[in-house]
């Protein structure tokens, strides 16, 4: 594996965190029927918004759901950046990264997807009450690692909070900015081949929403611990690629069908999507303890009564408008029966089901975290 350091200009003030909105509910299943658990006057009260799946509890479609918002390592191989890095392969109007050969990462890396990845970070720090990680860092730390790094916003936030620590951003793609904190660096790399860090060198690794880039979720895992120090900690944050809906209104609607679509074309092309219950187990086989997990709902578009979800749904469905697109157009005509046509008709009448604010589906997303033992070797 090849580290190719793609950044390593002088500082400047790196960007604020977006403001998050406090929680005040937890939820489970939706239903229409009348319900308190998600009052607009209950009171806040920190770490309620973590959700327990098993429970039976609702979220509660809001009265103006259908008025209100209808409209709406080190430097082991440090070689410069060559012009194979940045020869991008074009596709169907959008930008492809070349690194590791094509089909190898089926999101673009174009401005559009640039600015959807800036702003699905915002929608992960509104789900986390503005915080940039949840797991405890240990008090020794020096080096962070950020998996799949994307824009490098989360590294540049962590970095700018964090001086003590040098963090490091890995990505397929060099679209990282050239200007960046003095303890920020990236890293044009593949996370699939072996990694060339030091063994036991991350206090803190770090890793969001890659599961559409990694074949090998286990070996990924594994190699996370091997690379993490002894009391090191690993967060994985991931949205689970399992739809919701108890009330059946996303039954025979295009949104179903890019769903359905978009999950089997990705398990065409290799992809396993794991489940809150698979990532703990990769944790706790690689041998990482106090392993837990913490769920957290989404609405799909801004249809809850419970004013803190829709805000959350209304940001993921501005993640979606472009989201669609990224994630299903390569999938669906290369292992699927669309034309680019057909894909972006479905993308486009999905879309529009979701703000009609008629069909009430929710994911999950989930953060799972772990410790390495302080005296593995």
């Amino acid at each position: 594996m090849t580290n190719i350091n793609v950044s390593t200009s002088p500082s400047s003030p790196g960007p604020s965190s977006p403001v998050g909105v406090k929680p005040s509910g937890s939820s489970a299943a939706l239903s229409p029927s009348s319900n308190p658990l998600f009052d607009d006057d209950s009171e806040d009260t920190p770490g309620e918004h973590e959700h327990d799946p098993t429970s039976n509890e609702l979220i509660q479609v809001g009265d103006d759901a259908y008025s209100d918002y209808a409209s709406a390592s080190d430097y082991s191989d440090n070689t410069s950046v060559t012009s194979s890095i940045r020869a991008y392969l074009f596709h169907n109007g959008r930008r492809y990264h070349r690194y590791g050969g094509q089909g190898k990462y089926v999101l673009p890396n174009d401005e559009a997807e640039q600015d959807r990845l800036d702003l699905h970070h915002h929608l992960a720090l509104m789900v986390l009450d503005a915080k940039l990680h949840t797991v405890k860092l240990p008090e020794n730390l020096h080096r962070v690692l950020d998996c799949g790094t994307g824009t490098g916003i989360w590294a540049l936030e962590f970095g700018a909070m964090h001086p003590e620590a040098v963090v490091t951003g890995v990505d397929l793609s060099p679209i990282q900015p050239n200007w960046v904190e003095t303890n920020v660096r990236f890293e044009v790399d593949d996370l699939e081949k072996e990694w060339t860090w030091r063994e036991n060198h991350f206090q803190f690794i770090h890793s969001r929403n890659i599961t559409n880039g990694i074949r090998d979720f286990g070996k990924y895992v594994s190699q996370m611990y091997k690379h993490t120090s002894p009391g090191g900690v690993v967060e994985i944050s991931e949205n689970l690629h399992d739809i919701h809906c108890q009330d059946g209104t996303i039954n025979g609607t295009r949104l179903e069908e890019f769903w359905k679509q978009y999950k089997e074309c990705s398990a065409k092309a290799g992809f396993r999507f794991p489940k809150k219950e698979d990532i703990e187990n990769y944790l706790q086989e690689a041998g990482f303890e106090d392993v837990t997990a913490k769920i957290y709902v989404m609405p799909w578009g801004p249809w809850a009564r419970d004013k803190r979800l829709r805000r959350i749904g209304h940001v993921l469905a501005a993640v979606a408008e472009t989201g669609m697109e990224a994630y299903g157009l390569q999938l669906l005509t290369t292992f699927g029966d669309y034309t680019v046509e057909q894909a972006r008709s479905l993308f486009v009448d999905a879309m529009k089901e979701m703000m009609t604010l008629k069909v009430h589906a929710y994911q999950y997303m989930v953060q799972v975290t772990g410790r390495k033992p302080t005296d593995a070797n």
